[in-house]
């Protein structure tokens, strides 16, 4: 049997409807009686972006910086001028100027500036040999 209110299926023998408790009478009809109708509510379809790996950041590069090399480059540019009591920078800065080139490979910034500082050291060191050659000559010359 089907309830004449609800349209619920009822087991033979029940006093009540087990869903909208409405008494069984007699004259229950045996064919189920559509409801009453109800508004389905339709979401909208919603489709839901597709997921992505989040892609890696390139790592960032970091330059190998020649710092011998700049060393060597600032050393020579100051031994240009600071005269005959400091003759021992432009070895120093010749000293440092070697160990840029020898770095240069390895390194992508500053190279340019390590072979001007190499080339201007090598000079000032050759003027400063040319320098005391002659001063110690000219001294050995007094002595003798």
């Amino acid at each position: 049997m089907y309830c004449r209110q609800c349209g619920a299926f009822i087991n033979d023998g029940a006093k009540f409807c087990p869903s909208c408790g409405t008494p069984v009478g007699s004259s229950v009809p045996t064919t189920p009686q559509p409801g009453p109708q109800q508004t389905q509510y339709q979401q909208p379809s919603y489709q839901q972006p597709s997921y992505r790996q989040p892609s890696s950041a390139p790592h960032p590069v970091v330059e190998a910086k020649n710092g011998a090399g700049l060393a060597g480059f600032i050393i020579a540019i100051l031994s240009l001028y600071l005269g005959v009591f400091y003759c021992i920078a432009p070895i120093i800065g010749f000293i440092c100027s070697i160990v840029g080139m020898a770095r240069r490979k390895n390194c992508n910034r500053w190279n340019g500036v390590t072979v001007a500082g190499f080339v201007i050291n090598l000079i000032v060191v050759i003027f400063w040999a040319i320098i005391w050659i002659t001063v110690g000559a000219a001294i050995v010359s007094i002595l003798a």
